[in-house]
């Protein structure tokens, strides 16, 4: 149907049109390779409805990474969230990116950058959570057997019940009942397992996103810029954050993106082999888009891929070898974090600890 009036499906990809409340691990992998078909759709035709269309495929993602997370965290699958998200999240934003400047989108912009925020986010969410997998594993032993048991249990009941309601439409109600009440004996377990076991809650299913709006009010009373990456094979978009606007952008990346970043921090630790050049590159494709966005000195940068590794102070505004060269540090203070959500996390908590009591 997507390609039905290209007449040409030389190219075309077969997804079989999985049950997702049975298969949400092999669903959410069709949907990254989806939401890929309808990008390249979209950047060899430049057809809007690809986008529509990729970002819903996106979203739908999205909601069986919900489900997956759970079940990956109290042990009952293996799937790699880390690793799908990178295919599902950069494209979204992509997405969004164009959607918000198109004519024919169904939204308004301001919608797209709400959106495109809170899937940049999300992907990051995925991957730090999925990163602590070992110190999740080693806390786990200290959990009753019974409790891990009964989530597993609990868990897996409910998905038969979902896929069982979704094959016999005509008795939905009757599986319904016994979902309510299956739903509320997990929301409780869950309840007590934050209780009783508050740092294995808090790396397993504790992964509020922060809305863009709390940002902004954070970014205001820190008086900071933000400026978060997301990153993947040769897409990198980026989305500036102010207390009162919202820019996003897709940037150019040089080459071999990841083995230049690598190179230039070999060079940082030899002045001898310092390339000015580089830096001047790094500054003008991944910084001096969102130079202008802020008037603060205050840089919050959150890191994907191959920037992860890359110092932004260092970075140069001028490719001519100087005596002095303009580096970035003279203007800015650079603040790193892994997401938006842990840096304002981390500023609530440093403002609680400094109000007297």
């Amino acid at each position: 149907q997507t390609f039905s009036d290209e007449h040409d499906c030389s190219n075309a990809i077969c997804i079989p049109d999985l049950p997702e409340i049975a298969y949400p691990r092999y669903a959410y992998q069709a949907s990254t390779v989806q939401g890929q078909v309808l990008w390249d759709q979209y950047q060899s035709t430049g057809k809007i409805r690809y986008l529509r269309h990729a970002l819903t495929v996106h979203q739908k993602a999205d909601s069986l990474a919900e489900r997956l997370q759970q079940k990956l965290y109290i042990g009952s699958d293996n799937a790699s969230l880390a690793r799908n998200s990178r295919q599902i999240y950069p494209y979204a934003v992509g997405a969004c990116h164009y959607l918000s400047g198109s004519e024919q989108a169904e939204k308004p912009g301001s919608y797209y950058s709400e959106k495109a925020f809170y899937l940049s986010e999300k992907g990051k969410t995925l991957q730090l959570l999925e990163g602590l997998s070992k110190v999740r594993q080693s806390r786990s032993q200290s959990l009753p057997d019974s409790l891990g048991d009964n989530l597993r249990t609990l868990t897996d009941t409910i998905n038969e019940l979902r896929a069982e309601q979704n094959q016999n439409p005509e008795t939905s109600q009757t599986y319904q009942k016994q979902l309510v009440d299956l739903r509320t004996r997990k929301k409780d377990l869950l309840e007590d397992l934050k209780q009783e076991h508050p740092d294995f809650y808090a790396i397993s299913f504790h992964d509020q996103i922060v809305g863009l709006e709390q940002l902004q009010r954070s970014l205001q009373q820190e008086n900071r810029t933000l400026v978060t990456y997301t990153y993947h094979d040769s897409l990198l978009m980026g989305i500036g954050v102010t207390p009162d606007r919202v820019v996003i952008k897709r940037l150019e990346t040089p080459l071999n993106f990841a083995s230049k970043v690598e190179q230039y921090r070999n060079q940082l630790a030899d002045q001898q082999r310092y390339d000015q050049q580089l830096s001047y590159t790094f500054y003008r494709r991944l910084f001096k888009p969102f130079e202008d966005l802020g008037q603060t000195s205050g840089i919050v940068i959150i890191p994907d891929g191959p920037i992860s590794h890359l110092a932004f102070g260092t970075l140069a505004r001028s490719a001519q070898p100087e005596a002095s060269p303009d580096y970035l540090v003279r203007d800015y203070a650079f603040t790193y974090s892994p997401s938006a959500s842990l840096w304002v996390k981390e500023q609530n908590e440093t403002a609680s600890q400094q109000t007297p009591s």
